[in-house]
């Protein structure tokens, strides 16, 4: 990384302090999406519960937070898998 930036540097100062800032804008867009899908995921596991919906343990909680996290922040497109086995032998 040095190396790299001391190359631009000598290039051209004002590339490397362009990509530092599109590298910030990156980096704040992607925290504002982790952000929002928390978010999401809280009040969906709340409202779950609240309405009594669907009762999960530890096991199943922490599957759905880790899928809804991966389908709200992820920047591929979304293959719906459809389980029907149980998560339990």
């Amino acid at each position: 990384m040095a190396e790299r930036k001391s190359f631009l540097l000598r290039m051209d100062p004002a590339l490397w302090d362009e990509l530092e800032g599109w590298a910030e804008a990156v980096i704040a867009a992607r925290t504002k999406i982790v952000q929002g899908a928390v978010s999401m995921v809280d009040m969906a596991l709340k409202e779950l519960a609240e309405k009594h919906v669907v009762q999960l343990d530890d096991e199943r909680r922490a599957a759905m937070v880790s899928n809804l996290m991966v389908v709200l922040c992820g920047e591929s497109e979304v293959h719906p898998v459809v389980n029907t086995g149980t998560l339990y032998a």
